[in-house]
Order: C-alpha cells, then sequence, then structure tokens
C-alpha cells in the first residue's frame, strides 16, 4: 500500500516539478491534478495486489475477515458527507477569512466535529452554553463507522437516511449562513 501511494506521490511531485521548471506550470495546481489521477490508480493497484504480491479481485479486500462491501461502501458514504460538511463550512469562512484562517477554522470544525458527544454531550450538556456549543459544532461522529464496524456492529440503510437528513440540513444552515456573510462583500 505504501509503495503505491508513495510512488504515486513522487510521480505527481516529479512530473510537477519538471512541468514548473520546464514549461512554466503552476507547481501546486499541477500536484494536485497529477495526484487526482495517480491517487485512484495507486489505490486500484492496491486492491488488485494481495499481501503476496499475487493477482487477486477487486472486492478481495472488502469481504476478506467477514467485512461485507455493503458495510464498507456504507461507511465511505457517510465519510463523503462528512467531507461535505467540512467544505460547507469552508466556503462559509472563506468568503469572511483568508486562507489561513479558514484552514484553522475548518480543521478545527473537524476535531470538535469528531470529539463533540464528548466535549458537550456529557454531564454538563444541560447548561445552556455547552447546548449552543453542541448545537453549532457539526457531530461527525455520525458519520464515522470505523468504530461500529470494527466492533462488528452493522448500521442500516436507516442510518444511512438520517445521517444524510442530518448532513442536509446541517450544509443548507452552513451554506444560508455563507450567503448572507457573502452579501455586501465587494469582490475586485
Amino acid at each position: 500500500m505504501l509503495i503505491f501511494g508513495l510512488g504515486a506521490t513522487a510521480i505527481s511531485v516529479a512530473i510537477a516539478s519538471w512541468g514548473n521548471y520546464a514549461r512554466g506550470w503552476n507547481f501546486p495546481t499541477s500536484v494536485s491534478l497529477l495526484l487526482a489521477a495517480l491517487l485512484p490508480l495507486a489505490w486500484t493497484l492496491v486492491l488488485l495486489v494481495a499481501k503476496d504480491w499475487s493477482l487477486q479481485g477487486l472486492q478481495t479486500e472488502f469481504s476478506a475477515e467477514k467485512k461485507q462491501l455493503g458495510q464498507v461502501l456504507l461507511a465511505l458514504a457517510l465519510a463523503l458527507q462528512a467531507l461535505w460538511i467540512l467544505a460547507a463550512i469552508a466556503i462559509a469562512c472563506s468568503t469572511r477569512l483568508g486562507q489561513l484562517a479558514t484552514l484553522l477554522i475548518s480543521f478545527g470544525a473537524f476535531l470538535l466535529g469528531l470529539s463533540s458527544d464528548s466535549l458537550f454531550g456529557g454531564p454538563g450538556r444541560e447548561k445552556t452554553l455547552a447546548k449552543l456549543a453542541y448545537g453549532i459544532t457539526p457531530n461527525l461522529q455520525f458519520h464515522w463507522l470505523a468504530d461500529a464496524l470494527s466492533l462488528g456492529n452493522p448500521a442500516s440503510g436507516f442510518y444511512l437516511l438520517l445521517v444524510s437528513g442530518y448532513t442536509i440540513l446541517f450544509i443548507c444552515a452552513i451554506l444560508c449562513l455563507a450567503t448572507a456573510l457573502f452579501e455586501g462583500k465587494e469582490i475586485g
């Protein structure tokens, strides 16, 4: 896995460096585009090659050790929804803040979102400030199925629908805030 992933990264950096030097390409953009193309290819190669370097089917890793492909895909769909929430937060922040502040707030929202249950939902949750913080912070624990799957607790399609509804409502609220923040901002 490391060989394919690091190899794709090294190839991307090497090609982008050459393109920047010889062709005048923008280095960060070139690396990003090359990684977007090569990392899925590397992941496919990881799925195709077994631990003993023999070829295997693409579904083998998903069905090994009694893991079901449907549960893994459900977990991936929920993780993607968590990324959508973080992207909406980044969009809202970028309407008024610079790049570094947007990155820091997005990272803070990620950390708070993964620990919001333990930080704001514990014994002090009856306090007004804790309720407000719990309501504002995205609860990304809903989107994190790795713990449940590793313990052998499957998730249902109904759970996906519930979390998808939460995600849609949260994203709509954040994007409405982004629209309100962007209104009146001078562009130019």
